[in-house]
C-alpha cells in the first residue's frame, strides 16, 4: 500500500472516531435516538439487538454498546448489510460468535468487539467472512487466550488496515495466525505473550506499527518478513536479551523507531541492534539497567556518528553516570571497577596461597628431621635416644651405665655415697 492509500486510510478511521464521538443522547424513557444515518442505542440495558423494523434501512452507524446483549447472530444483516459501515457491539456480554453472522455486511468499515466475552476458540476462519471492506477491527479486552490458524485470513479481510487484540490474556500465537496483507496496524499490548513466534506472522508485507508492549517475551532473536514496518513498540517485557541487527536489516529494513523502555537490558553489544541503519532515527532504551562501563566503550567511539540520532539509552550503573544518556559519555567515563566476585575470588585465592605455603614448609623441615636421623642411625648413633639402667649391688660400689639394646655404654667405678 502506497503512502497515499495510507494517509486515506487514516484519514477514514479518523472519520469513523469522529461519527463515532458525536453526542447521542438517550431520552429517559430509554429508548433508542437517530439520525439520518446515526442508530443510537448505547447503554439503555439492551439484552437484544433492535428488531429489524426499528432501525431505518438507510442507517450507516448502528451503536448498541454498553448493554446486556449475549446473540449477536439476530442481527439484520439481509437489510442493514448494504449500508451499515460502522457497528459497535463493544462492552456486552457476547461469548460466542456464529459463523456467518457477518455475512453480507459487505460495506462494513469499522466493527467494535471490544470488552466481551469471546475465547479465542470460537473465533475461526468462517467468523469474519464477507467483510471485504472492513478496515478497523477491535477485540481488545476479550479473554481470547491463543489466536489460532488463518483467524484474521486476507481471503476474508481483503481490505483489514488495523487490528486491536490488547488486554486479551493471549499466550499462545498459532503459525499462520496473522495472514493479512493489508495490515498497517497490530496491536498485541497487554498481553501474556512470552516467545515471538517468527510463524505466527506469515504475511505483513504492509505493516507500520506493531505493539507488543507489556507482554513477557524476555528474549527477542528473531523477526518475520515486515518490510514496511515503521514504529515496533516492545516496552515492558521484562526483556534481557536482544539480538536482532541481522534480521531487522534482512527483513525489516524500513525501520525508524524502536521503543524498548522498562526492560531488564544490562549490556548489548553491536550485534543486538541496527543502529548503523540509515532509516532508524529513535531508539528508546531508557528505564532498563544498563551497566554503561568500559564494555560500552564501543558506542561512543569515533566511527559511531549516535549523537546526531534520537537515541536514548540510560544508564542505570555506576552510580556516577547514573541517569545519563550513554551517548553522550565521553570514553574515559566508562570505566570497569573491580566486581565484588572477583574480590572475594582474589581474598580466596590468597588464603589457599598462605596454606599451601605452610604446608609445604611443614613438609620441608620434618623431611630434615627424618634425614637427620637416618644419619645418625648409619653411625650407630641414635641421637639421644637412650635408655639408661643404673645398677647397683650391696657389696659392689661399681655402677653400670647401659643402653636399651644391651651394648654397655660406661662403665665407671665411683664410689659415690647417696643419701637415703
Amino acid at each position: 500500500m502506497s503512502p497515499g492509500q495510507s494517509s486515506n486510510v487514516l484519514c477514514i478511521i479518523l472519520s469513523i472516531s469522529s461519527v463515532l464521538a458525536v453526542e447521542m443522547t438517550v431520552d429517559k424513557s430509554g429508548k433508542c435516538r437517530h439520525t439520518e444515518t446515526i442508530f443510537n442505542c448505547s447503554g439503555i440495558g439492551l439484552f437484544d439487538i433492535p428488531a429489524a423494523e426499528e432501525i431505518p434501512i438507510q442507517i450507516e452507524t448502528l451503536d448498541v454498546s454498553n448493554n446486556h446483549i449475549r446473540n449477536i447472530s439476530l442481527i439484520n444483516r439481509h437489510t442493514l448489510g448494504k449500508s451499515l459501515s460502522s457497528l459497535n457491539l463493544s462492552n456486552n456480554h457476547v461469548s460466542v460468535i456464529q459463523e456467518n453472522t457477518f455475512n453480507d455486511f459487505t460495506h462494513l468499515v469499522f466493527l467494535d468487539l471490544s470488552n466481551n466475552l469471546i475465547s479465542g476458540r470460537s473465533l475461526n476462519d468462517m467468523v469474519f467472512t464477507d467483510l471485504r471492506k472492513l478496515l478497523h477491527l477491535i477485540l481488545r479486552g476479550n479473554p481470547l487466550r491463543l489466536v489460532q490458524k488463518d483467524t484474521f485470513s486476507f481471503m476474508e479481510l481483503p481490505e483489514l488496515a488495523h487490528l486491536d487484540l490488547s488486554h486479551c490474556g493471549i499466550s499462545e500465537l498459532e503459525i499462520d495466525s496473522f495472514d493479512v496483507r493489508s495490515l498497517e496496524y497490530l496491536d498485541l499490548s497487554w498481553n501474556q505473550l512470552q516467545t515471538f513466534k517468527k510463524g505466527a506472522f506469515r504475511m505483513l508485507p504492509a505493516l507500520k506499527i506493531l505493539d507488543l508492549s507489556h507482554n513477557r517475551i524476555s528474549v527477542l532473536n528473531e523477526i518475520p518478513y515486515m518490510p514496511e514496518l515503521v514504529t515496533w513498540i516492545l516496552d515492558s517485557n521484562g526483556m534481557e536479551t536482544i539480538e536482532i541487527r541481522d534480521d531487522v536489516e534482512d527483513y525489516a529494513d524500513n525501520l525508524q523507531e524502536l521503543y524498548l523502555r522498562d526492560n531488564d537490558i544490562l549490556r548489548f553489544n553491536e550485534d543486538s541492534l541496527p543502529l548503523k541503519l540509515d532509516d532508524l532515527k529513535v531508539v528508546d532504551m531508557s528505564n532498563n539497567r544498563l551497566h554503561c562501563d568500559c564494555r560500552m566503550r564501543w558506542i561512543v567511539s569515533r566511527d559511531n556518528d549516535f549523537q546526531k540520532k534520537n537515541y536514548t539509552f540510560t544508564c542505570s550503573y555506576p552510580s556516577k553516570v547514573s541517569g545519563r544518556n550513554l551517548i553522550t559519555l565521553a570514553p574515559e567515563e566508562l570505566t570497569c571497577g573491580t566486581p565484588l566476585v572477583k574480590i572475594l575470588f582474589v581474598v580466596l585465592l590468597c588464603v589457599l596461597v598462605v596454606i599451601a605455603f605452610s604446608g609445604l614448609v611443614f613438609f620441608v623441615i620434618r623431611n630434615r628431621r627424618r634425614r637427620k636421623r637416618r644419619k645418625r642411625a648409619a653411625r650407630g648413633d641414635d641421637g639421644g635416644d637412650y635408655v639408661i639402667v643404673y645398677s647397683r649391688d650391696d657389696d659392689d660400689d661399681d655402677t653400670r651405665v647401659t643402653m636399651s639394646d644391651n651394648k654397655q655404654l660406661l662403665k665407671t667405678d665411683i664410689n659415690r655415697e647417696f643419701d637415703v
